[in-house]
């Protein structure tokens, strides 16, 4: 348990460098070359999924087998894949076809008076992603835990 609690505080680390990567390549597709929230995501989750996989093999799970990296990395992709479909799901529910939630969050922004900041399209756009990702990130670490690595470290 506690190589465990051990390995989700570095699975937690190794996601925010993922989730800036993320969050970078995704709002500049969206707001700096009008790209569809759910492609951008698509774009931007592929390249942080090449992050994960190198950080969390070595760092993460402390994975040294050479043996069988192709196969690994076709798992690792895989997985990826299906919390890819999550956090898409997500984002194409919350950004395009329940905005409730986004609103009233963009409702606080403009409470607080940071809507000259922030765009109601943003701040949608954002809240859907970020719900997307906290989702996916529950499926990928028991994905990666139980089926991707095998930690030399026990």
């Amino acid at each position: 348990m506690k190589e465990t609690v051990k390995q989700a505080g570095k699975f937690g680390i190794v996601g925010v460098s993922n989730t800036v990567i993320d969050l970078a390549v995704y709002n500049l597709l969206i707001f700096g070359f009008g790209m569809y929230e759910v492609s951008a995501s698509v774009i931007s989750v592929s390249l942080a999924i090449i992050n994960s996989y190198i950080w969390n093999k070595r760092w993460t799970f402390q994975d040294r087998s050479r043996d069988d990296i192709p196969v690994e990395f076709i798992k690792f992709v895989s997985f990826s894949l299906v919390g890819l479909g999550i956090q898409a799901a997500v984002i194409w529910l919350l950004a395009d076809k329940w905005l409730a939630s986004g609103e009233f969050a963009y409702s606080i922004v403009d409470f607080i008076g940071l809507d000259a900041i922030f765009s109601s399209e943003f701040v949608i756009a954002n809240w859907a992603k970020a719900w997307g990702i906290g989702l996916a990130l529950i499926w990928n670490f028991v994905a990666y835990k139980n089926w991707t690595f095998k930690s030399t470290k026990k």
